[in-house]
C-alpha cells in the first residue's frame, strides 16, 4: 500500500512540474518574449533547469505540450458562434465579436510561433494547422451568403473571407495601423460585409 502511495505521489508530483513549466513558458510568451530560454522558463516554474530537459526530452516536445495547453485556452473562443441561421448583420456581429476575442487572446503565441516556426515544425505545424481551422471555420459559417453568389466567383470568394477573417489581417489592423480592438474589429465587420453582402 505504501509503495503505491509513493509512486502515486511521484506521478502527481511530476504532472504538477510539467504543468508548471508550461505555464511558465506560457506566460513568458502572453508577456512578450518570443523566444523565452529554457532557463527563463525554469527560473518562472520555480525549478533547475535541468529539471526541464528532465520533463521534456526535445525542444519539440516542450513545443507540443504548450501548444497543447494554448488550444485549451483557445476552445471557448473557436466555437462556432450560434448564429447559423440569423440575417447576415447579425452574423457578422456575433462572428467578428468572436475573433477579436480570439485574436487579442492567441496574439502573443502566435507572434512567438511565428518567430519559432522556422527552426520549429511543431511550431510550423500547429501555426498552419489553426490558420487552416480558423478559415474552415468562417467559409463554412457564411457558406448560404458564399453560394448566393455566381458558382464564378465562389473559390475566389472563399479566400478573400477566410483572409479578412484571418489573424493577419487583424495584426495588420493593430500592429500596423496601431488601431484599437474597436476599430479593428469595425474595420473587420466592414471587409466581411462588403464581400459576402448581395447588393
Amino acid at each position: 500500500m505504501g509503495v503505491v502511495a509513493s509512486s502515486d505521489g511521484r506521478v502527481a508530483r511530476a504532472q504538477r512540474t510539467r504543468a508548471a513549466i508550461v505555464e511558465a513558458m506560457l506566460a513568458l510568451i502572453d508577456e512578450g518574449d518570443v523566444h523565452p530560454t529554457v532557463e527563463d522558463v525554469a527560473d518562472r516554474a520555480g525549478v533547475a533547469p535541468r529539471t526541464v530537459f528532465q520533463h521534456f526530452a526535445t525542444r519539440e516536445t516542450l513545443f507540443a505540450a504548450v501548444n497543447e495547453r494554448h488550444m485549451e485556452r483557445l476552445a471557448p473562443l473557436l466555437a462556432d458562434p450560434d448564429t447559423a441561421d440569423a440575417p447576415l448583420a447579425r452574423k457578422l456581429d456575433a462572428f467578428v465579436e468572436r475573433r477579436a476575442e480570439l485574436y487579442e487572446a492567441m496574439t502573443p503565441v502566435r507572434r512567438a510561433a511565428r518567430h519559432m516556426a522556422p527552426l520549429s515544425k511543431t511550431c510550423e505545424r500547429a501555426m498552419h494547422a489553426l490558420q487552416a481551422r480558423k478559415r474552415d471555420q468562417a467559409v463554412r459559417l457564411f457558406e448560404p451568403e458564399i453560394r448566393a453568389h455566381p458558382r464564378a466567383v465562389r473559390d475566389e470568394l472563399c479566400a478573400a473571407v477566410g483572409a479578412a477573417a484571418s489573424w493577419s489581417m487583424w495584426d495588420a489592423l493593430r500592429s500596423e495601423q496601431g488601431i484599437s480592438v474597436r476599430a479593428a474589429s469595425a474595420a473587420m465587420r466592414r471587409t466581411l460585409d462588403g464581400l459576402l453582402a448581395r447588393r
